[in-house]
């Protein structure tokens, strides 16, 4: 007999464990696919900057392919300044977005005298990658791409201006700089500070029944099974700790996508170096530089002429 119900309990409790983790699963393989999936396609990638840039300048553009160190294929164009120069600013575009999306701020730069680099990031436009992982993989991309910029204008200055996921993965950067401190300053605009922390933020404007922790963890579980990342591991809070590298944190104050306290929280991680904040009125998210274009051009010029001028001391 107590045999018996030892068999009913434990046939009953297998049953609950797989439709537990059967709902568990679909929630995360539905997140997953909604967060890492391929983006950027319907977005024309550029091939002629120039044009686009609407400047009287020909700027001499370079379409550009390198390797990541997983294998797959990176696409971007390298903008030379008319005045001739050996600094450059890579420029990181955000989700679901290609390089397209950054030539406003390619102007900004060019007009300050640097080169441009501009690139799809994984998964987006012309390049290659099974998945986007909001920073993790992204990262190392973009030391393949600071490496091609030193080799290529050896002895130059480089900068990284990132937007939304590219300001996340320029800060995640930040410490893998640390080893070789080739980029000399980083501008991260709308940032989230961590990415777990960003999914619960938009799970609670959704107003989700099911305990948004949960969800997390499903999702977090089924990424790690299929892309090889954990939420936990993408947190630029962490990473910008103890990075000695000039950085400025800029958001806008109106942004209702990454809230306005992820910058402030990011701007009070960072315990070493040259940092700098400015919080852009009347933006939401993204649009700091597009909605106050003078303040910000005042204030991105400022805090780049105050970290080149730190890393000669």
């Amino acid at each position: 007999m107590k045999k018996s119900k030892l068999k009913v309990f434990l046939t009953f409790f297998l049953i609950i464990f797989m439709i537990v983790n059967f709902i568990g699963f679909s929630i995360g393989n539905f997140c997953h696919k909604q967060m890492c999936l391929r983006r950027g396609e319907d977005d024309d990638v550029v091939h002629e900057v120039s044009k686009v840039l609407g400047s009287n300048n020909k700027y001499e553009e370079e379409n550009v392919t390198i390797k990541s160190n997983q294998g797959y294929t990176l696409n971007g164009t390298y903008v030379k300044n008319p005045k001739e120069t050996k600094d450059t600013v890579i420029l990181v575009h955000g989700l679901a977005r290609t390089r397209k999306s950054m030539l406003s701020t390619a102007r900004l730069y060019l007009d300050k005298g640097f080169n441009v680099l501009v690139y799809d990031s994984r998964n987006n436009g012309e390049s290659e990658g099974e998945d986007t992982t909001y920073g993790h993989f992204e990262k190392y991309d973009l030391d393949e791409w600071v490496k091609y910029i030193s080799r290529k204008n050896p002895g130059g200055n480089i900068g990284v201006h990132g937007r939304s996921m590219g300001a996340a993965t320029a800060l995640l950067h930040s410490e893998l700089n640390e080893k070789h401190k080739k980029v000399k300053f980083y501008v991260s605009d709308c940032s989230y500070s961590d990415l777990k922390d960003e999914f619960l933020y938009i799970g609670e404007k959704g107003k989700l029944t099911i305990p948004l922790d949960t969800i997390a963890f499903c999702a977090s579980a089924v990424t790690k099974l299929k892309s090889d990342f954990k939420y936990s591991d993408v947190s630029p809070r962490k990473s910008v700790k103890n990075v000695s590298t000039p950085i400025m944190f800029i958001h806008g104050e109106k942004d209702e996508l990454v809230p306005v306290s992820m910058c402030k929280e990011l701007f009070d991680s960072k315990n070493k170096g040259l940092k700098d904040i400015y919080i852009a009125e009347n933006a939401g998210h993204g649009e700091s530089f597009k909605n106050n274009r003078g303040e910000y051009k005042k204030r991105v010029y400022e805090f780049v002429d105050n970290a080149l001028s730190e890393d000669k001391k």
